[in-house]
């Protein structure tokens, strides 16, 4: 499973990399009946395993999802119903958890919630 962990508004993350772009494994979803959107990642492994060691930097973001630090994220966001307060979680465009809490606490919480 990929997941996006936030900090609380009270710390700051500053992004470092001028490019992030990440895809997830197949079989994030486990045993879990996965969602409709499940497959679209590993349709872009399947568009870059042929082309090998041809892929050149400008094509990356053709086969990786953007990946950036502090929030931004792919697509609009959909929230997601939490049972503990002071956890948010929302799942972009890709199904990728982004999680902010009240504490640090409530955001080590949700990736085992």
């Amino acid at each position: 499973m990929t997941c996006a962990v936030l900090a609380p508004a009270t710390a700051s993350a500053t992004d470092y990399a001028s490019t992030a772009l990440a895809i997830s494994s197949a079989g994030e979803w486990g045993s879990l009946s996965p969602p409709a959107a499940a497959a679209t990642q590993a349709r872009m492994y399947d568009a870059l395993t042929p082309l090998f060691n041809h892929v050149t930097d400008t094509q990356l973001p053709q086969f990786f999802k953007p990946e950036p630090l502090g929030g931004a994220s792919a697509g609009p966001l959909s929230p997601e119903p939490v049972p503990h307060s002071g956890v948010t979680i929302t799942r972009d465009a890709y199904n990728v958890p982004h999680i902010t809490g009240a504490t640090r606490d409530d955001v080590t919480w949700a990736p085992g919630g």
